[in-house]
């Protein structure tokens, strides 16, 4: 079972596994122009490796639509409109939890750890604990979500449009 956290900057990609002592085998990539989500599906799946991976925090430097799961990436062009992220990251993970956060949101979590990080790799312990909490909560909580064989909490208002 691997967690993932990956973390789009205005200009970098970075993820990582996520283990108890933090986020390892980091990978970056500079942010392409634009085509920006392939970049990010090859880096999660150089990262994953052959390993089935059971949950993915996101923390994204731009604009983000929360019940849509849809971000309009900073310094992106032609993505205007938004782009359906959690949706995409779940086709690649179909038994993956996934939960993204703005860039501030995950900063703000990582500045609670006692790792000092700073600049994306600050961010990036921020989606590994996203991801985290995401995992251990489909673990321990009750009924199963549609199509999920592990447990889950109901949907809440924000989630209801998955």
């Amino acid at each position: 079972m691997t967690v993932l956290a990956l973390a789009i900057g205005p200009d970098v990609l970075a993820a990582g596994r996520v283990r108890a002592d933090g986020v390892h085998a980091l990978r970056y990539k500079p942010l392409p122009a634009t085509p920006a989500w392939w970049s990010c599906r090859d880096l999660l799946l150089d990262v994953a490796g052959d390993d089935e991976v059971t949950a993915v925090g996101i923390a994204c430097a731009g604009r983000i639509d929360g019940p849509a799961g849809t971000v309009v990436w900073t310094g992106i062009s032609g993505r205007c409109g938004g782009f359906g992220m959690v949706a995409a990251v779940r086709k690649m993970f179909p038994a993956a939890v996934v939960r993204m956060g703005t860039e501030g949101l995950c900063a703000a979590l990582a500045a609670q750890q006692p790792q000092g990080a700073c600049g994306v790799e600050s961010v990036l312990a921020g989606a590994e604990l996203l991801a985290t909490l995401a995992e251990e909560r489909s673990l321990l909580s009750w009924p199963p979500e549609q199509g999920d064989v592990r447990r889950a909490l109901p949907l809440g208002r924000c989630e209801q449009y998955r």
